[in-house]
């Protein structure tokens, strides 16, 4: 039972800020804030109280189709931090209405309870209504009058759950269970992982061309935007982890690995070179969002404990820098440098350690990853670059947010500084932990210095005058004036192409095409759901019941 603590408090906290928007009483956002909080530090709580040993509960009820079982493990409670962190801090400092607030709770229950599940299929039904709640809290992100708005985020988010349910009713159908400790080797097929690992990508967005990420970063509220981005991705990368437990610590193929290592350099290198034609400051913390999911997947498809342990420093930080990103424009614009520079990957900050662990578990594993590596040092050395381009972009300082934000902002900051000098407590604290159980232990008699990647003093103390001096260059070439127009790119990639509207065919029958009419969607979903919503639960009662 202890299981279900984390998202009892979250729905509890939904509920009761729901209740407080019903009655039109102030504190909602607060309220949300402080579940969410809440619900973080219990999980952690009960984790280091059972020995970090996972806490498993099976009850006798079934959720879409499947039994309902959760598992507190140390993986879980990874992707459990680096989504509650970001969304409680924009939850305490943007506010916005209680409704919107307590929804977006009930969206956390969801992503907790998908971190948690101990089988496949439910994690998927979890990242479905996860989904679905998110479209009810944040009316902004279904904007339909923005051409990257509505049909670019939802049509990934659609696809991806459609490719994560086939995955995950393959291995159903192969191993007689989805359950991740209990499901055979053999069911884990090419076919189930390529629709696992489409799924996967799809939910973070990792993609070298308009990932939704960065699309979602314009469109709408900074608030909306940024809880999906701190949400989402890291349960994508959440499923891609656990087939490593279907495989019993390996992919069905040894050329996937190779394979999706290229995709996330590609991600990052593709980020890092449209981070230098945005026009405006929050084009960049779009595509540093961007970088650092390729960043993770690079590490993630390492096939190491070194690589995932990489994988999850990366999302923790990444899961920061979407939270602190929309605080931003409130902070003067001397610290605002700071921020740009830190989130490029300037030392001591969360991210500088991050890659370091990423680039050092890439090396140790030799082979093409040696060469990958490579390919995301000059991603990272072009993002540098874009990071210098982009403090002379307009609205790096913004309007004014508000003494509360800025002063938010700045503990962000010093946080973003603190939590890299303790990376390493993280790493061997919790990451390595998630590590070893998706990656059986190397051989006894592999040396021990290529295990695990650590992150030394050297490069810190290397690295903090450096980034001292630099933040001083920068301070005195460019004084505290608002910018002027944006500088010329350095590098600009190749214009795509228009897409087509390949969903208003005339051969697509009449009576199908409402399928498709997304604006017609999101006016739907902008009135009050709740009778559908009460119907759908219905109908999926009455066929669990079948």
């Amino acid at each position: 039972m202890l299981a279900l603590v984390p998202p009892g408090l979250l729905l509890l906290a939904g509920v009761l800020t729901l209740l407080l928007h019903a009655f039109r009483l102030p504190g909602g956002s607060a309220l949300a804030a402080a579940g969410c909080l809440a619900a973080g530090g219990a999980a952690l709580a009960l984790w280091l109280a059972g020995g970090r040993n996972p806490i498993e509960l099976s009850a006798p009820v079934a959720v879409a189709g499947t039994a309902f079982g959760l598992r507190l493990d140390a993986l879980s409670l990874a992707v459990l931090l680096c989504a509650l962190a970001p969304v409680a801090m924009l939850l305490a400092a943007e506010g916005g209405k209680a409704g919107q607030a307590g929804l977006t709770s009930l969206a956390v229950t969801a992503a907790v309870v998908c971190s948690e599940a101990d089988r496949l299929v439910l994690a998927v039904a979890a990242l479905a209504t996860c989904c679905s709640l998110l479209a009810l809290a944040s009316p902004s992100l279904r904007d339909d009058t923005s051409e990257s708005g509505f049909a670019s985020l939802w049509l990934w988010l659609a696809a991806a759950t459609l490719l994560l349910l086939a995955g995950a009713v393959s291995v159903e159908l192969a191993g007689g269970t989805s359950i991740y400790s209990a499901t055979p080797v053999l069911a884990l097929t090419l076919p189930a992982f390529m629709l696992l690992a489409g799924g996967g990508a799809a939910t973070a967005g990792l993609a070298p061309w308009r990932p939704w990420p960065v699309t979602a970063w314009r469109t709408g509220a900074p608030h909306s935007r940024a809880v999906a981005i701190a949400l989402l991705p890291p349960l994508g990368f959440l499923l891609l982890a656990r087939s490593y437990n279907l495989g019993a610590g390996h992919w069905p193929g040894s050329w996937l690995n190779p394979t999706l290592q290229l995709l996330g350099v590609a991600v990052a290198l593709a980020a890092a070179i449209r981070a230098h034609a945005v026009a405006e400051a929050g084009g960049f913390l779009a595509e540093v969002t961007a970088f650092n999911l390729g960043t993770a997947l690079l590490a993630l498809s390492l096939g190491s404990q070194a690589g995932v342990a990489a994988a999850l420093a990366v999302l923790a930080a990444s899961g920061l820098w979407s939270g602190i990103g929309p605080l931003l424009p409130a902070v003067p614009r001397r610290l605002a440098v700071v921020g740009f520079l830190l989130a490029a990957g300037a030392p001591p900050a969360v991210l500088f350690g991050a890659r370091v662990l990423v680039l050092q578990a890439a090396v140790d594993s030799g082979g093409l990853s040696g060469f990958f590596a490579l390919g995301e040092v000059a991603a990272w050395i072009v993002l540098v670059a874009a990071a210098v381009r982009a403090l002379r972009l307009p609205a790096v300082a913004g309007e004014a947010g508000g003494s509360a934000l800025a002063w938010t902002a700045c503990v962000a900051l010093a946080a973003a500084l603190a939590l890299g000098l303790a990376l390493g407590l993280f790493e061997t604290g919790l990451s390595l932990s998630a590590a070893a159980e998706l990656i059986p232990a190397p051989a006894p008699g592999q040396p021990a210095a290529t295990q695990v990647a650590g992150l030394g003093w050297e490069p810190l103390l290397l690295g903090l005058p450096l980034a001292g001096l630099l933040v001083l260059v920068l301070l005195v070439r460019h004084p505290a004036e608002e910018p002027g127009s944006a500088p010329e790119p350095a590098l600009r990639l190749p214009a795509w192409p228009a897409r087509p509207r390949i969903f208003r065919l005339p051969t697509l029958p009449e009576d199908y095409r409402s399928l498709f009419d997304f604006p017609a969607h999101a006016r739907a979903l902008g009135r009050r759901p709740w009778l559908g919503v009460a119907l759908t639960l219905g109908i999926a009662i009455i066929v669990a019941r079948l």
